[in-house]
């Protein structure tokens, strides 16, 4: 399929940066966006803050001095897998619920992710798509609680040999797992889908 490129400048004074983005955005189920010498999170960004307000973000990478972003827009196909019971990863942090539903693209998947508190700056959530040998076959790391109300949502690309969907939490510096202790077990993870 042909990927159309549009360029998109505020240039409406008669329509808030909200109204014009999202304007823009209707006919689309997904976008990347390319930025020139621009590090995630700058306070600048007004494009990328929105973006990661209203849409799940995919894929990152860098070309050169490019930053390239992907992005899905969200959709109303119900939740293959939620949960709102409180999960302890040790003391380091509480998922108080989570939400994974399949996305508008063959293969991409919509996680949502709310946090009790936000964790220190050292801890990354990691969720890894495992095959039927345990082998990890895709992988997606970030900061947790990146977005008001504790929240993250991220694009999750499942190859088709995907299993078991599992989220860890670990330090940056170390990488040793918080374990995650229920009523019935102690794990290195929780497990947030299983496909058959």
């Amino acid at each position: 399929a042909r990927m159309s490129y549009l360029a998109w400048v505020s240039s409406h004074d008669s329509l808030s940066l909200d109204e014009q983005l999202a304007h823009w955005l209707t006919p689309y189920s997904s976008v990347w966006m390319d930025m020139q010498e621009t590090v995630e999170n700058d306070p600048m960004a007004t494009t990328e803050r929105w973006l990661d307000h209203h849409l799940y973000r995919g894929r990152q990478l860098w070309i050169g001095s490019q930053r390239i972003v992907e992005y899905m827009a969200t959709t109303s196909a119900p939740p293959r897998q939620l949960a709102a019971t409180p999960v302890p990863f040790g003391d380091a942090a509480v998922l108080t619920s989570y939400t994974l539903r399949p996305g508008r693209l063959t293969g991409y998947w919509l996680l949502d992710l709310t946090w009790q508190a936000k964790p220190a700056d050292k801890w990354r959530f990691s969720v890894q798509a495992l095959n039927e040998y345990g082998q990890v076959v895709a992988q997606l790391d970030a900061r947790p609680a990146r977005l008001p109300g504790l929240r993250d949502q991220r694009v999750l690309t499942l190859p088709d040999d995907t299993q078991q969907v599992s989220l860890i939490l670990y330090p940056s510096q170390t990488g040793v797992v918080a374990l995650v202790t229920t009523a019935n077990e102690t794990s290195e993870f929780i497990s947030l889908l299983t496909l058959q």
